[in-house]
């Protein structure tokens, strides 16, 4: 590429800033003398070249391999440095593509896009830098987190004399800039103190905290997302545009499965491209999981639980096996008969029980038996009456004594499930048969004497005084099964 500018071929060329691996991201080269134009080449793009080096204008290119790093092994290639200076006469730019960058082509086939990327403005017009090429982004909102500020630095150059100060702007995706003052995003005033070329005046710290923007940059996109940053000095000259990559922020879903069957509601993970994930021995992947009361297991051996995160990567599936079921197969009507409310309050034992509480298991699992109630109210089971009257927080549980793990005994139930009982505490009241384990509450709630005596299980407490209307009140219970992780 010859370096011939506005009839002058005479031109010195330019180190551009450095990659995150020090080194130079491409070249620019511009007049030494006031004529006020540069052009900028930038390299260090998906497929860009492999070598490129600043060379004596018709070099001879047959053997030429390039490099991105100086000529000589002792070269200076700091940023603004001359790679090529006015001394070696003529320049040019040479390019080279390795073989593998365009493989073995067929008849009628295209050749990968191959380039670089180039700018034109004024030599006059400040440059700016951002120390990062690229960034990562990413916070789950629908998860609580919040969206912290982006925060960005580098630093501003101005060789024209006159100005004193650049002022800062941004741009999310668009890089098309405002024509009106009061369109641009502003971020910051850098002060010019020196003129020099390698004069480098450093921002800091700067902020994007506008909400708008902040959910664009969050929100998960294949290609990702740009920030474009760049300044207008006291001239009114512009300066370049420089493009900070927002690393893409991938959704992924993650289902359970059993065969060919979902198991379970699906979860996901949000992770920024090339962001590494291990669902092992996590909540997203349960060793345990009980659904329409059949218990499945996590399979061994999976090799999706852990891995990178890409553009490509559309779902996580993590299959389970049946290893066992539960349920509920019966439930009692409790009643309390007519209650003679005392003097103080005290607790009131089932009078009569019709049917049992019944829990049927298969397989090795562990459960846990919640309990819930609606308030009394008057009427019929399936006609409530006069809610104004409705009685809370009347019913409890009472545990086995052995059992000191609950805060309260007797437990008090309200319309939130509490935890009553679990397949450990009942062990004794279980009778199994082959796979099948049965148990039983009424070997839990009522001793062995004849008649039996009630020590366990629901108990009524009225309140003391009784201010409502004297009747037949009802309730409606609700047990629920869940299993225990084993």
């Amino acid at each position: 590429y010859d370096t011939m500018l506005n009839g002058q071929d005479h031109v010195p060329i330019y180190f551009r800033e450095w990659n995150a691996a020090k080194i130079p991201r491409g070249l620019y080269f511009k007049n030494s003398d006031s004529t006020p134009y540069r052009l900028d080449f930038l390299f260090d793009i998906p497929n860009g070249p492999d070598g490129w080096s600043a060379l004596v204008y018709n070099r001879d290119m047959t053997d030429f391999l390039g490099q991105r790093t100086p000529t000589k092994p002792n070269e200076n290639h700091d940023p603004d440095h001359a790679a090529r200076s006015e001394e070696d006469y003529d320049s040019m730019i040479g390019m080279t593509w390795s073989k593998n960058k365009i493989g073995a082509l067929n008849f009628g086939q295209s050749s990968p896009t191959i380039g670089f990327e180039t700018s034109s403005g004024a030599a006059t017009a400040p440059t700016i830098r951002s120390d990062k090429e690229k960034l990562k982004y990413c916070y789950d909102v629908d998860k609580g987190e919040d969206l912290p500020p982006v925060k960005l630095s580098g630093s501003v150059n101005s060789t024209n004399k006159k100005v004193n100060y650049v002022k800062l702007y941004y741009l999310i995706d668009n890089p098309t800039i405002p024509t009106a003052d009061t369109q641009r995003k502003y971020l910051t005033q850098v002060q010019i103190s020196e003129h020099e070329l390698t004069s480098w005046a450093k921002f800091d710290n700067l902020q994007i905290t506008d909400e708008d923007d902040l959910k664009t940059l969050n929100s998960p996109s294949s290609q990702g997302h740009s920030i474009y940053i760049y300044g207008i000095d006291d001239q009114g000259y512009q300066s370049n545009i420089v493009e900070i990559k927002v690393l893409p922020n991938v959704k992924v879903p993650i289902h359970y499965i059993c065969g060919t069957q979902n198991i379970k509601g699906d979860n996901y993970i949000l992770k920024a491209e090339g962001d590494s994930y291990n669902l092992n021995d996590t909540d997203y992947a349960p060793n345990s999981i009980v659904s329409n009361g059949i218990h499945y297991k996590l399979s061994p051996n999976q090799t999706n639980l852990s891995g990178t995160v890409t553009t490509d990567l559309q779902e996580i599936n993590i299959k389970y096996e049946e290893v066992g079921s539960m349920a509920i197969t019966q439930v009692p009507k409790l009643d309390f008969d007519t209650i003679t409310l005392p003097p103080k309050p005290k607790y009131y034992n089932i009078v009569t029980q019709t049917d049992d509480l019944q829990i049927k298991t298969t397989g090795s699992i562990a459960w846990k038996l919640s309990m819930s109630a609606v308030p009394f109210s008057q009427g019929s089971e399936t006609n409530r009456l006069g809610k104004a009257d409705s009685l809370d927080g009347l019913l409890y549980y009472r545990k086995p004594n052995k059992d000191s793990v609950l805060p309260n005994n007797p437990v008090p139930i309200n319309t939130e499930p509490k935890e009553v009982s679990n397949s450990v505490d009942v062990a004794s009241a279980s009778v199994t048969n082959g796979n099948t384990t049965t148990t039983n509450f009424r070997k839990v709630w009522w001793d062995k004497n004849n008649p039996p005596k009630q020590v366990n299980g629901p108990l009524l407490l009225p309140p003391n005084p009784f201010s409502h209307p004297m009747g037949t009140y009802h309730s409606t219970v609700t047990w629920t099964l869940d299993n225990v992780p084993n």
